[in-house]
């Protein structure tokens, strides 16, 4: 069950109408049996593991509130990270180790194992842990009713792709459930259909016209590969944080306020701060979790600069057990390590040319540089593997032909005219309410203040823009989330 689905139109609305009706001291159970059919819909069997390891970290939390031993701690992430080790990275492991010992001409190949991945394992697995850890640390006291942690650890609307919650952000919220007023209600509404336009309008049309260049790109020359790329920005963004939309409101529309996980990332000025836009919950549980223990920036330069690597690495490797992700968190990596090198030269550079920093054409420029570094990432990253990306850029440098996408090309790659234009015409709706929000406008709060005959106008005006330029009806299959494999 994906929430663009008419099962989940058929679910949500009554799990809503439930949690509106029974008791407040009800929600709770309500709502966790609703997680667990939800998480069923993907798989009985992994509601065992997801309950184990629920169990888990229960019984470790309340053991190292009386007796804080690292052996405890240690178990806990071991059961934890160790069934995301398993089932997402085990048999890369295995693959990895053959090739180089063929390489080497040492024995015969290791036994493959090949384990079906739980849906959402990267991300339950991972706010367990940070709960875990939290406790360990004494950052706050382990929950003790059983009930409210595996409701943390399961809710339905993050459970699948995040954004990755901590205990001292949610947990208090399940001890004192509150009903969602008519204000979250609408707000949760508004941002949930949000969600829906940049899915259904944006990333499900791009992903048309991407997945048929990337498919053939042999018979494609290096121009439309980049194009392509550029439009796969568009999909990733509008997948995932269509996604996070989605989650976002419908848990606020349950009374339960969720971290934000997407600020305008492409109007980052640097990879830094695209960084600190996109995917925030990871990012920060990365910073905290992993860069901090290491020694963050408070040691010496190489120091700082290798810790930077690791956490690339390692957040390349969680977002794919395959060598293009690796490769692909080890270009962000060392854009940060070359963008802090450089950064002295270029003040100096800036300084001397006498250039402004506060107008809006030098933070254009810096935008434009920084979407096109990310930009190139991505094809690592959507690429079908380590070698399809070396091709594929081979193909860019050898054969870009700019010449050859003029005209009626555009309709070569999947979209005919009409869709084409109504993927354009999407993309500019998105990027202008991206840029207002860029520049601190809450579109959310000031359609809340408008009266009640213009905001029920312009929803439904909305609404009937997602029903007419969704990709959806008769034979239409409901893509799954690009995040839903990691």
């Amino acid at each position: 069950m994906v929430f663009n689905s008419y099962g989940f139109l058929l679910f949500f609305p009554s799990v809503l109408l439930l949690t509106r009706v029974c008791p407040l001291k009800w929600r709770n159970g309500l709502l966790l049996l609703a997680s667990y059919l939800f998480y069923a819909s993907w798989g009985k069997r992994w509601c065992v593991l997801l309950l184990g390891i629920t169990i888990l970290v229960y019984v470790l939390g309340l053991l190292l509130e009386r007796k804080r031993r690292k052996y405890l701690f240690l178990l806990g992430l071991l059961g934890t990270l160790g069934a995301l080790l398993a089932f997402k990275y085990l048999d890369f492991g295995l693959y990895s180790l053959n090739a180089l010992l063929t390489k080497l001409g040492l024995g015969a190949p290791l036994p493959r194992v090949s384990l079906l991945q739980p849906a959402g394992i990267s991300f339950f697995t991972f706010q367990a842990a940070g709960y875990l850890i939290d406790v360990y640390k004494g950052k706050y006291k382990p929950e003790k009713n059983f009930l409210r942690l595996a409701l943390f650890v399961s809710f339905f609307p993050q459970i699948l792709s995040g954004p990755i919650g901590r205990g001292d952000q949610l947990l208090p919220q399940y001890e004192k459930p509150q009903k969602a007023d008519f204000s979250q209600l609408r707000r949760g509404f508004l941002i949930l259909t949000w969600g829906f336009f940049l899915k259904l309008c944006i990333a499900d049309r791009a992903a048309i016209l991407v997945n048929t260049v990337y498919g053939s790109y042999e018979s494609y020359s290096g121009i439309f590969l980049v194009f392509a790329t550029l439009v796969y920005a568009l999909q990733i963004y509008g997948d995932f944080a269509g996604y996070s939309y989605m989650a976002i409101g419908a848990a606020e529309m349950l009374g339960i306020h969720l971290p934000k996980n997407f600020d305008t990332p492409y109007f980052a000025q640097s990879i830094q701060e695209f960084w600190r836009r996109w995917h925030i919950s990871l990012s920060t549980w990365f910073r905290d979790y992993v860069y901090f223990p290491l020694g963050g920036s408070r040691c010496a330069v190489w120091k700082k600069y290798r810790n930077v690597l690791i956490v690339f690495l390692v957040s390349g490797l969680w977002h794919g057990a395959m060598w293009n992700f690796v490769v692909w968190g080890a270009i962000h990596g060392l854009y940060q390590i070359f963008g802090g090198i450089t950064k002295p030269l270029r003040e100096k550079m800036l300084n001397a040319l006498r250039v402004d920093r506060e107008t809006a054409s030098y933070r254009l420029f810096r935008m434009a540089i920084t979407f096109l570094l990310v930009d190139f990432a991505w094809l690592f990253f959507r690429a079908d593997g380590l070698e399809a990306a070396i091709a594929m850029l081979r193909v860019i440098f050898t054969n870009l032909t700019p010449t050859a996408l003029v005209g009626e090309a555009f309709y070569t790659m999947g979209l005919d005219r009409q869709e084409f234009w109504a993927l354009l015409l999407c993309t500019g709706g998105m990027t202008l309410i991206d840029a207002l929000r860029c520049r601190g406008h809450g579109i959310t709060e000031w359609f809340g203040r408008q009266n009640w005959l213009f905001r029920e106008l312009a929803l439904a005006a909305f609404m009937l823009i997602i029903i007419t330029f969704g990709i959806w009806g008769n034979g239409f299959d409901a893509s799954s989330f690009i995040y839903f494999k990691f």
